[in-house]
């Protein structure tokens, strides 16, 4: 013997998904402009990464002087560049005013200017 049941259409207790796979005018403008927006970002991305900041163009710019270089001179020329790189790194390091450096309870010795006020003196008249 049939049963009832058996003849009805079970319903998913989820909802159904569209019968249409065209969306809106306003879904359409909103993909777009998604897309639009994913281009100018992929530009950018791009344009970025194109420009070198100056000091990347400084160094490029070396780099067809130290290609007609025989490889000692190379090799001096590195170490000179390394040496000036290595100077300048130090004095950023430094304070500006030795003689006002404050001192901590470790250090004893104070702060000696190496600048000469000599060429403040007074000629005698």
């Amino acid at each position: 013997m049939a049963t009832k049941h058996s003849s009805r259409k079970r319903h998913s207790p989820y909802p159904q998904k569209r019968a249409s796979t065209f969306a809106s005018p306003f879904d359409a403008a909103m993909l777009d402009a998604f897309k639009i927006l994913q281009q100018q970002q992929q530009q950018q991305q791009q344009i970025q990464h194109q420009i070198k900041d100056d000091d990347e163009q400084f160094l490029m710019s070396l780099l067809p002087v130290m290609k007609t270089l025989e490889p000692v001179t190379k090799f001096e020329f590195r170490g000179e560049l390394n040496n000036t790189a290595l100077r300048y790194l130090r004095l950023s390091q430094q304070p500006r005013y030795p003689n006002f450096a404050s001192t901590t309870p470790t250090t004893t010795a104070t702060a000696t200017s190496t600048y000469h006020y000599s060429h403040y003196a007074s000629s005698p008249s």
